[in-house]
């Protein structure tokens, strides 16, 4: 009698806590703020994340989240001014029995600079 107690608790806490991940994105392989006749040279890889919770719904990100996303990742690099082939990922998790949604925005890529002649 014991194990199906305990056999039934973990097969109620496991259906509790299931829930449903989406992930979408987007792949940038180059980057619109690089003029004509500029040499670019690549400082390395980057990343940032934003996260927010919440109760069934989730505000979206405000672009002024993903603005800062975007220079926390300039920032680990030094003398970084823009990125080149990076990826932007949206994931989304949502957990129906409690209900609470997690999204995530995040971003990566390669650091760049223009280059002095």
């Amino acid at each position: 009698m014991r194990i199906l107690t305990q056999s039934c608790l973990l097969l109620g806490a496991i259906l509790l806590l299931q829930g449903c991940t989406t992930t979408i994105g987007e792949f940038r392989p180059q980057t619109e703020f690089i003029g004509p006749n500029k040499t670019v040279r690549t400082l390395g890889s980057v990343e940032a994340s934003r996260r927010k919770v919440g109760i069934i719904f989730t505000r979206s990100f405000s672009p002024a989240e993903i603005f800062e996303a975007y220079d926390e990742a300039l920032k680990s690099k030094p003398g970084a001014e823009f990125m080149v082939n990076f990826s932007e990922d949206t994931k989304t998790m949502f957990i129906p029995m409690i209900p609470i949604n997690i999204v995530t925005y995040s971003l990566k890529g390669e650091a760049a600079a223009v280059q002095a002649k």
